[in-house]
């Protein structure tokens, strides 16, 4: 009976061949009906799950095959190939590692060591397989790879025309933003695996042709639908192109294939943030973190939720963690110090006690050291450190959170200044130049200050200023004796301890006539004070008499919502001035 299963096995594997798999497959299981743990149909049967795409009853089949078999090494490296195609590279390696003479599993375990950046081991594995088998085109293509040796690399890829060599070569090519070669490159893998019309679409999305990304992504899908990041990649280009229900469609087909995939789960949860599905959104990012509990981005975009609608303290604690990481976002300092500020509304204490870990946490940090003082409400005399290091790392989002924050300062303020040009004009605290901008064509020659690097590049970009200077206000007056048409300070006496002295100082660089426009945030208390925000806040009586001590006139003054602080509008003043 041995020698007519045989028979059997040759028609059916005669039928796989010629694409028959449903043949194939009724023959595999007429044998397995009368010898369960047969080898060679347990091994074809597993063949024609893969190429039905049911890599997971594939494994389990190839699994079978090789209990029934262990010396058979065809079976093992086909086992080991679909762990590696599933991502399962340890359970691979193992299997590989279990025919430790065979060149072609060698140069696979060299592929399984790079991947998991063990380029060493990698190296070790593709000798071991040229000394074994010295043509084998899979070894000398993996020593180029890891020498990053683009000649050698294209040289394999044209002498053997191995599908893989195209696919490094085309990697090798986007390293080098080479985009048009890798294009190329990656087409001449005849895109029949997935990883290759991924990558493909990887080039495409570059290139900025989304279409061809799309169809590219489709096909992958297609070839390995058990694979969630061509479902994921289709999803964020109609993100990009503003068809959010598809975006959502496909966020949810990637999850279902493999529900651990976070980068899915998180865009998905972005997504419904923007949709205003706040509640869905914060699920997914619990969910998110209950996978990985140190997942930053989720971290940060949870806490932003939560400060959103209002659970400042867990906010608080999600920020403080964030800071606790390697490599925290520029912003996080300003929004834990913003959070501090809205938790004090309801729970003074609390907040003041998170200040204190703060501070407990990050002994030299100037953010904390402030924000710390604000809380036991101790004027500090000199925080210009405390405002270099807030914006320094507040540049890169500035823009888009005054933005959000709807804020009105610079728009408010000079609107109160006259129509017409200005030769010369003095931008203090220049930030990213919004003043700039807004006065484009308006002044002659436009000077800015800033004590903030990044800002102060942001503002170079706009191209608004003649001159730039780094430096904090005081020194720059102090050193600098040209005299002005037209001063502006803008979003800048918050962070003063003393606003006195710098109106003295500005009046001195006033020509005749010149003028003064300034915004501030107020109080209705009766002395200026260190608020919990970190920002020093003044009476209005106090600045009047502060314009009035030093001889300059209010031309126009009006009420202003300096930008909205999460609860409310915070309050202020923008005011033209005029010297004598």
């Amino acid at each position: 009976m041995t020698n007519n299963w045989d028979i059997v096995l040759d028609q059916a594997f005669a039928a796989y061949n010629t694409g028959d798999f449903p043949h194939a497959e009724g023959l595999c299981r007429e044998v397995l009906s009368a010898e369960p743990n047969h080898g060679d149909a347990l091994f074809l049967m597993g063949l024609i799950a893969y190429r039905s795409g049911a890599l997971e009853p594939a494994i389990d089949l190839m699994f079978r095959a090789v209990q029934s078999y262990p010396d058979i090494d065809n079976y093992r490296l086909t086992l080991a190939s679909f762990l590696q195609k599933q991502g399962r590279l340890d359970e691979a390696l193992t299997q590989y590692q279990k025919c430790p003479n065979h060149p072609m599993g060698l140069a696979q375990q060299g592929f399984i060591y790079l991947q998991k950046n063990q380029n060493d081991l990698g190296v070790k594995a593709f000798h071991r397989a040229s000394e074994l088998s010295p043509k084998l085109p899979e070894a000398r293509l993996g020593l180029a790879i890891t020498d990053q040796d683009l000649p050698t690399l294209k040289q394999v890829a044209e002498e053997t025309n191995l599908p893989d060599a195209w696919y490094y070569l085309a990697r090798l090519y986007q390293q080098k933003e080479e985009w048009n070669l890798a294009l190329k490159a990656i087409e001449k893998t005849g895109l029949e695996q997935a990883s290759y019309c991924l990558n493909q679409g990887i080039i495409y999305e570059h290139l900025e042709q989304w279409d061809e990304a799309l169809k590219a992504y489709k096909k992958a899908s297609e070839l390995e639908p058990y694979t969630p990041e061509p479902w994921a990649n289709q999803a964020n280009i109609f993100r990009r192109q503003g068809d959010w229900a598809a975006a959502e469609h496909y966020y949810k087909r990637a999850l279902a294939q493999d529900k651990d995939y976070i980068p899915a789960r998180h865009n998905l949860a972005d997504l419904m943030t923007r949709g205003d599905r706040v509640a869905e959104a914060l699920e997914q990012y619990r969910t998110i973190l209950s996978q990985n509990p140190n997942y930053e981005p989720a971290l940060y975009n949870l806490a932003v939720i939560l400060e959103r609608v209002g659970e400042y303290a867990e906010a608080a604690g999600l920020y403080i963690k964030i800071l606790l990481s390697d490599n925290p976002p520029g912003d996080i300092r300003w929004r834990l110090a913003n959070t501090l500020a809205l938790l004090a509304e309801s729970n003074q204490k609390l907040a003041a006690d998170f200040a204190k870990g703060w501070i407990q946490n990050f002994p030299k940090d100037p953010v904390a050291a402030h924000i710390d003082a604000a809380f036991r409400k101790q004027k500090e005399t000199d925080i210009t450190d405390y405002v270099r290091t807030l914006y320094d790392d507040f540049a890169a989002t500035y823009d888009l959170t005054m933005l959000r924050l709807n804020a009105k300062a610079v728009e408010e303020t000079l609107a109160l200044i006259p129509s017409g040009s200005y030769a010369k004009a003095l931008d203090l605290g220049c930030g990213t130049g919004a003043v700039g901008s807004a006065l484009r064509g308006r002044v002659q020659n436009l000077t800015g200050v800033d004590l903030s690097e990044p800002m102060l590049a942001k503002a170079k970009a706009n191209d608004a200023y003649r001159h730039l200077y780094l430096s904090d206000i005081q020194s720059f007056l102090a050193s600098h004796k040209s005299k002005y048409d037209l001063i502006t300070l803008v979003e800048v006496l918050e962070y003063l301890p003393d606003i006195r002295p710098i109106f003295q100082e500005i009046v001195t660089h006033l020509k005749k006539k010149g003028l003064f426009a300034f915004s501030i945030e107020t109080t209705s208390k009766s002395e200026p004070f260190l608020s919990p925000n970190g920002r020093y806040l003044y009476p209005e009586s106090y600045i009047k008499q502060i314009i009035e001590d030093i001889g300059i006139t209010i031309l126009k003054q009006k009420k202003i919502n300096i930008r909205n602080d999460g609860i409310s509008f915070a309050e202020g003043y923008a005011f033209l001035t005029q010297k004598s």
